[in-house]
């Protein structure tokens, strides 16, 4: 399977993803078993904890066979935390997520596969400069992949992430202003109605002589 990355060009000491004869390194048999069970299995995904535990030997693959890629994915981690307000968390399928205000905007798999969630016109945008890809599982969409292969990668997977948080944060406040409108708007609503809504005192309001019992009847 030819799986071109993005940063396929980028020497990387004693690690180059494909070479010019789309050889692949030596952990490429964890990304084709990864390739094969997202794309053939990925109904084990539903399995509670499958996806975690699928993961985590994934990494431990990753920590075993191409440490630079290891090494490479811990520092993206160390360099996520230090944008503000993002903390890390558990993504759903496996692998670290990032997370701002609780909202996952990106998530990284344990064989250095990122993953972000940016607008689709940005998306488009860094697949068509060779930046990212179009995402593993849902193609071209607001989400985007990237492969992480070593230290040289870390600043691009950085500058994705924040890419995310930015996206991430737009949404948020968009989110918030549109609510806001609208309770504005069902507040005057509820204003007006009450407004041209009679009293249902308003005949004692208007007659002093309301509760005089003279003014009463039975019928």
């Amino acid at each position: 399977m030819n799986e071109k990355s993005p940063n396929s060009n980028t020497q990387h000491s004693g690690n180059k993803r494909f070479s010019s004869l789309n050889v692949r390194p030596l952990d490429a048999r964890g990304d084709r078993f990864f390739e094969f069970v997202v794309r053939r299995l990925h109904r084990l995904s539903r399995v509670p904890l499958v996806p975690h535990i699928f993961d985590a030997l994934l990494l431990s693959w990753t920590a075993g066979f191409n440490r630079e890629r290891f090494r490479a994915i811990e520092k993206i981690e160390a360099s996520a935390l230090q944008l503000r307000g993002v903390r890390l968390c558990h993504h759903r399928f496996g692998g670290v997520g990032f997370a701002w205000e609780g909202r996952e905007f990106g998530h990284i798999h344990g064989n250095g596969l990122l993953d972000v969630r940016v607008n689709r016109g940005t998306a488009e945008n860094l697949i068509a400069k060779g930046q990212a890809e179009p995402h593993h599982v849902f193609g071209h969409s607001a989400w985007i992949s990237f492969w992480v292969n070593g230290r040289n990668d870390v600043p691009s997977a950085t500058r994705l992430l924040k890419s995310g948080l930015e996206t991430a944060q737009r949404n948020v406040a968009q989110t918030r202003a549109s609510s806001g409108l609208t309770r504005l708007t069902t507040s005057r609503q509820i204003s007006s109605a009450a407004v041209g809504r009679p009293s249902p005192f308003a005949a004692r309001d208007m007659d002093p002589n309301f509760f005089e019992p003279s003014n009463w009847s039975i019928r």
